[in-house]
C-alpha cells in the first residue's frame, strides 16, 4: 500500500512539473490535431521519465521505510 502511495504521488507531482517545464520550453502540442508532432511527444515523455525516476526513488525512501 505504501509503494502504491509513493507511485501515485510521484505520478501526480511529475505530471504537474512536466507540464510546467513543457510550457516554459514552448513544447506544447495537441495529441489529436491534424499535424501531430512525434518529436514533441517524445520530448514530453523524456521530461516525464527524467523527473519520474528521481522523485519516485526519493518518495519511496521517505514513505516505504
Amino acid at each position: 500500500m505504501k509503494e502504491f502511495l509513493a507511485a501515485f504521488l510521484t505520478i501526480f507531482l511529475v505530471g504537474i512539473f512536466s507540464e510546467r517545464i513543457t510550457e516554459f520550453l514552448g513544447l506544447q502540442y495537441r495529441v489529436f490535431s491534424d499535424e501531430f508532432n512525434l518529436w514533441l511527444l517524445l520530448a514530453d515523455l523524456g521530461i516525464f521519465i527524467a523527473l519520474f525516476i528521481p522523485i519516485f526513488a526519493l518518495l519511496k525512501k521517505l514513505i516505504v521505510r
